[in-house]
């Protein structure tokens, strides 16, 4: 879960650039989202998630390929980094994110539009809410 001081963060930064973003979740369950939602305002910046627990789930949701996922499992970075444009493409927002965990650390991947960043939400080169 993100705390509600960066979750501020996030969502100002993200208003203050007319900026949207959208989450693809699986062990989190929708925490990531939630803590957006607990800030005022950000509706106009999160355009929604999915909760992706199952790999079928990831594969019908957001179109993970089920052959990426029974080669390099579903914690591996290839599928973290497919979950995270899935969502992109089929919610159409500026930033997209998704959450993988490994053993002992849970890791958000956020990747900006064009490029990709590893660990913090970053706009244009710009790490913001982390």
């Amino acid at each position: 879960m993100v705390s509600i001081e960066k979750a501020y963060k996030v969502i100002q930064a993200l208003t203050e650039r007319h900026l949207t973003i959208g989450s693809v979740e699986s062990l989190t369950g929708g925490l990531f989202a939630s803590s957006l939602c607990s800030v005022p305002g950000a509706s106009k910046v999160l355009k929604g998630g999915f909760v992706t627990y199952t790999p079928e789930a990831k594969h019908e949701l957001v179109g993970v390929s089920l052959a990426d996922i029974d080669r390099l499992g579903v914690v591996s970075e290839k599928v973290a980094t497919e979950m995270a444009v899935g969502g992109l493409r089929r919610l159409g927002q500026h930033l997209r994110q998704s959450a993988r965990v490994v053993p002992a650390a849970q890791h958000l991947c956020f990747a900006p539009l064009g490029g990709e960043g590893r660990g913090d939400v970053v706009l244009r080169g710009e790490r913001v809410g982390a």
